[in-house]
């Protein structure tokens, strides 16, 4: 936007002082075209350039691009290991005691609401990590028991 030589890299013939799109915009038509519009518009891309767009390697800035990731947190990582176990229980036919499945629900519900401001006590309430460790690890020490 500032520099005109980056807007001549980019392409640009004539200096332009302003944006050349909202960016809320830009945010807007990558979800509405999806995946599978996105796929469609590199193909049409590497169609028309050939053996231009087969380069070895591509230097692309992805700073502001948004990242499906999500982190590691205890409790996510206790809800993991109890589907874990109940997974392999059922494979190799051990009846469990308590297989905590209604609790896990209710504790992904209340850690998609930890960030909202007015339901932060209720998902504290909901879902405390220490509790969930216990019983993933309850349920490890009885599979370990009935193997």
């Amino acid at each position: 936007e500032r520099n005109p030589y980056y807007q001549y890299f980019c392409g640009y013939s004539n200096y332009m002082p302003g944006m050349p799109c909202n960016a809320t915009e830009l945010v807007h038509f990558r979800k509405r075209i999806g995946v599978e519009g996105f796929n469609l518009i590199f193909k049409m891309s590497v169609a028309l350039h050939g053996k231009q767009a087969q380069e070895s390697s591509v230097l692309i800035d992805t700073t502001v691009q948004e990242k499906n990731i999500t982190y590691p947190t205890d409790a996510k990582l206790a809800i993991k290991i109890i589907n874990r176990l109940n997974k392999l229980a059922k494979r190799h036919g051990i009846k469990q005691r308590r297989t905590y499945v209604k609790e896990v629900k209710n504790c992904r519900l209340s850690i998609r609401h930890f960030h909202h401001v007015k339901k932060r006590a209720k998902a504290k309430n909901g879902c405390i990590p220490r509790k969930y460790k216990i019983k993933s690890g309850k349920e490890e020490g009885f599979l370990k028991c009935s193997i």
